[in-house]
């Protein structure tokens, strides 16, 4: 596979929900941002503030608005291209729809919240309701709570109460047809073995067979889903790695075989290419104790 890319990218690490029914939280730009293809297993609502740029989901491409707030359901393979402004954020919410149907049943007499049949079809959905995003942000934000005899309850049912809300008013997922369906599974079968062996001597035909289609009809089925080939996505895999092994005190030369470059000067150029500066000049910069 060539892996061949002149965009920077610069990878925002999210939280995970460790038993959490749901986690939301903010994120900030400072620069040009490229956020590769992934999938969450929990349903995704995040809405940009001083942003531009673009978000590829369900063989769609869709411009960053300001304020609009972005639903993809669990499952849903997707990618962003981010061009911060002067004050770049973002208000994200990670819902375990099954996890969070239990909890929130607590809090909603009269039936359950079928949650599922209401954000589990699968694919992409936006609105530009200012009440959701105005209720997205505050959720993430979580400050200070109104004090009171039990100020640990006080807070959870703050939120519990604010999350009901924020899911309310937010968009249906779609239900996609069976085309895009297909498309979107083969693309998360590829993210899904990448992610296990991208550090191995990969090829197409390693990556056809686990998706048990051939490599040509893999290739383009991964490109109309995802806006990118499987040679750039795997080379931003192992380039994400080479900076996490950089950061924690690995040389270049370790970090270039750990990542599963077979190739030192590869690796240098192919870091400066997608990094704008060499991995040692990298790390001096991000970690400035770095020898």
């Amino acid at each position: 596979m060539d892996d061949h890319d002149d965009k920077h990218e610069a990878y925002n690490e999210k939280p995970v929900l460790n038993g959490a029914c749901f986690m939301a939280f903010p994120v900030t730009y400072a620069t040009n941002t490229l956020i590769p293809p992934h999938f969450h297993g929990e349903l995704e609502l995040v809405a940009f503030s001083g942003v531009g740029g673009s978000l590829r989901a369900s063989n769609r491409e869709e411009h960053i608005v300001d304020d609009r707030c972005y639903l993809k359901a669990p499952g849903t393979v997707h990618s962003y291209r981010i061009q911060p402004g002067m004050a770049a954020a973002a208000s994200v919410l990670l819902v375990d729809l099954d996890a969070c149907t239990v909890a929130l049943s607590q809090f909603s007499p009269g039936g359950s919240l079928s949650m599922r049949d209401d954000f589990g079809g699968g694919g992409l959905a936006f609105t530009d309701s200012t009440d959701l995003t105005r209720s997205l942000r505050e959720l993430a934000g979580m400050g200070t709570r109104p004090t009171g005899v039990n100020v640990a309850v006080t807070d959870a049912l703050y939120r519990a109460e604010l999350l009901m809300r924020t899911l309310r008013l937010a968009p249906k997922s779609p239900v996609a047809d069976d085309a895009a369906k297909a498309l979107n599974e083969k693309a998360k079968r590829v993210v899904e073995f990448v992610a296990v062996h991208f550090a191995a001597s990969l090829s197409l035909d390693k990556l056809a067979d686990s998706c048990a289609v051939s490599k040509y009809h893999l290739c383009r089925s991964f490109k109309d889903a995802t806006g990118y080939t499987i040679g750039e996505y795997l080379a931003r895999t192992r380039i994400r790695e080479a900076r996490r092994l950089l950061g924690a005190g690995s040389t270049v030369t370790e970090a270039c075989y750990a990542s599963g470059f077979r190739d030192l000067s590869h690796f240098i150029q192919t870091f400066r290419r997608m990094e704008g500066s060499t991995p040692k000049q990298w790390a001096k910069t991000a970690f400035p104790g770095c020898p």
